[in-house]
């Protein structure tokens, strides 16, 4: 079966797609990732060769989704010695998500990309990060766990939170020493204090020497009292 990947690049508040097999040149991976700030490289546990070809060509922030049959714990730790950032998509889990795997992975770099915009958007972001905060955070960090969740009505934050620490695809925090977190509501519907509420939680149930990031953004496509959340947590 031929292998494919599917790279996603941030260029500022552009992103693209390129497929690319192990016949895709040097030139032309180069020439797609030049200007990148952050690649995701999505792939099968087969297609290790090619992926560790497309992070040494890049000179950014990257961060690889490997997906497989199930997690097999010897393969996870020798892709987390051969990878800057590694996020593991066991079939097992995603089928115990609302997701369907691509949808998942569209999920995943849809919110990633909105994180990025917001970064780059004085309208969006409440409270907001620099770029570079973010880098420095995923940055070569090792095996890294994705959680997303939703919350509605009063404290939506917490419930969000909550719902996105008991992802399928989350693990236990309480070892994590990093923690990306973001949150999208209405503007109407964002509450400071509810959000720093949510936040506590987080740093009540992480490791004491956590660092965590968090992001408030607010859009107008969002309205009826829903908070999403993003969580991304690293450096287990």
């Amino acid at each position: 079966m031929k292998k494919f990947f599917d790279v996603k690049s941030i260029n500022g508040i552009k992103t693209d797609f390129l497929s690319a097999t192990e016949k895709t040149s040097d030139a032309e991976i180069k020439n797609f990732i030049s200007d990148t700030f952050w690649l995701f490289v999505v792939a099968d546990v087969e297609s290790v060769k090619l992926a560790k070809k497309i992070e040494t060509l890049a000179n950014c922030l990257v961060t690889n989704i490997f997906s497989c049959l199930a997690a097999d714990e010897l393969k996870i730790i020798e892709l987390e010695k051969n990878f800057g950032t590694v996020i593991i998509l066991p079939e097992d889990k995603i089928s115990e998500t609302n997701f369907e795997k691509n949808k998942l992975v569209s999920e995943i770099i849809t919110m990633s990309v909105n994180l990025i915009q917001d970064i780059c958007s004085e309208q969006t972001a409440l409270c907001g990060l620099d770029f570079f905060e973010i880098q420095d955070l995923m940055k070569n960090s090792g095996r890294a766990y994705i959680g997303i969740g939703e919350g509605f009505g009063e404290n939506a934050p917490s419930k969000a939170i909550k719902n996105a620490l008991k992802f399928p695809l989350m693990m236990d925090i309480k070892n994590t020493k990093g923690i990306l977190v973001d949150f999208v509501g209405g503007i109407e519907d964002i509450n400071m204090i509810e959000i720093h509420e949510a936040i506590n939680f987080v740093e009540e149930n992480a490791h004491e020497d956590s660092e965590i990031l968090w992001q408030v953004n607010a859009v107008e496509e969002i309205n009826n009292d829903l908070i999403k959340s993003l969580v991304i947590a690293t450096k287990f």
